[in-house]
């Protein structure tokens, strides 16, 4: 009987999605010092006292950038047309720390001194030569470019999700922004064996992650 409630035991775990924990992964800052009791969540959220004016993270508390960025376009090839010139909602906070202008420990009010890794540091001479974020990808999108499911019609393959990409993977009103947020996971254990690497929403090997929109 222990060893039937032992391999169901196991099961279950390994069923529950590997990308919902942020012990142990890149975001994990309880270890360096800067964060009260070891705590870990309130670099970027709090219980109390939190942002009004975020809609896109509850009970916000990190410092936001107020820096401005140009983006990829794509030499021409770029169908989406309403690509911000400054990357919006939920990328704005991503890069509150990924754009190397704002410390990661300035939270709850304060201003810190902590940098970023180069590695993580997208810089603040903008996103040039990143995937663009902050724009609209629908049906419509995907029509006008050719080479894109629909992201309204396709499965996301988020492993424990039967969602659509729309669902799963963009965020804004209904549900049509393409950010950040899309390809990583803020919460992602991936450094902790817990997820997928580089905070991924899901696995890029044979590039299944570029693949679950591009049609190629």
């Amino acid at each position: 009987m222990k060893k039937v409630l032992l391999l169901v035991a196991l099961v279950a775990l390994m069923a529950t999605p590997a990308f919902a924990y942020i012990s142990g992964s890149a975001h994990d800052f309880s270890g360096l010092g800067w964060t009260a009791n070891g705590q870990i969540c309130v670099a970027c959220h709090t219980p109390h006292g939190g942002s009004t004016t975020i809609s896109d993270a509850p009970l916000w508390n990190h410092t936001e950038t107020t820096t401005a960025y140009s983006q990829y376009v794509g030499g021409g090839t770029l169908t989406a047309l309403d690509v911000a010139a400054t990357p919006t909602g939920i990328s704005a906070l991503c890069l509150s720390c990924h754009d190397g202008t704002v410390a990661p420990d300035s939270f709850g009010g304060a201003t810190g001194t902590a940098t970023i890794s180069a590695y993580a540091n997208l810089n603040s001479d903008g996103m040039v030569n990143d995937h663009p974020i902050s724009f609209t990808y629908d049906g419509s999108l995907a029509t006008a470019d050719g080479g894109l499911f629909d992201p309204t019609t396709t499965a996301s393959g988020i492993v424990g999700s039967t969602g659509n990409i729309d669902a799963d993977m963009l965020f804004g009103t209904g549900n049509t922004e393409l950010e950040c947020a899309s390809c990583h996971d803020v919460h992602n254990g991936g450094n902790g064996g817990l997820g997928y690497p580089k905070l991924l929403v899901k696995s890029n090997a044979n590039s299944a992650l570029c693949l679950t929109c591009h049609n190629k």
